[in-house]
């Protein structure tokens, strides 16, 4: 994830900071729903017994609604978003945190329509919902990939926190958004909290 992050800010490297900021963030956290144990003991394969990771995108905007907040944003970035689109720091803030939240489930827009691969992660779960937590893992892969992103972004400054309470939050994200619900429900309710 780091280095995802950190090629896609030399990509954006021409880019003002805070377009900079969200394109490394978004690079970030793009694959955070891989770590699902779902995914990670292979409880979603394929006919040939192939590690499926369809629909991770959506448990990776999940993870990025918990990790991206509006006062997360750097003040300098949050200034230069001002600045330049004409509106306040807290509208800034607010847009983007948004705007990363709102890119990472579309990251594989090229593989199909993000309802129709919504519609094939339902399939694979086949209205049944797998055990579905993060590993804690995340908080400290999450954590050491951003303090080195931001290190090597020095000036720029890159924000994000990831602790066992996070994991622990996002695990009682999804154990509500699972409980009270099928699977199908469920995953439709996470779509539509990640705005698609």
């Amino acid at each position: 994830l780091y280095e995802v992050a950190l090629t896609a800010y030399k990509l954006a490297s021409r880019l003002k900071p805070y377009a900079k900021y969200a394109v490394a963030l978004t690079a970030l956290l793009h694959d955070t729903g891989k770590a699902l144990n779902a995914y990670q003991e292979r409880g979603l394969v394929g006919k040939h017994g192939e590690c499926l990771y369809t629909g991770h995108e959506y448990f990776s905007a999940l993870a990025a609604t918990t990790l991206v907040k509006p006062e997360s944003v750097p003040e300098e970035v949050a200034h230069s978003a001002a600045e330049n689109l004409g509106c306040t720091v807290d509208d800034a803030r607010r847009g983007l945190a948004k705007a990363v939240v709102q890119a990472v489930p579309l990251h594989h827009q090229a593989m199909g329509h993000p309802r129709d691969r919504h519609e094939k992660l339902l399939e694979t779960i086949g209205g049944k919902a797998p055990a579905l937590s993060y590993a804690e893992a995340l908080a400290t892969t999450v954590e050491k990939a951003s303090r080195k992103l931001a290190t090597a972004l020095s000036a720029d400054y890159l924000h994000v926190q990831a602790s066992t309470n996070t994991i622990r939050e996002l695990n009682a994200q999804l154990k509500a958004l699972l409980s009270a619900r099928d699977a199908d429900k469920a995953l439709e309710a996470l779509r539509d909290r990640v705005a698609l």
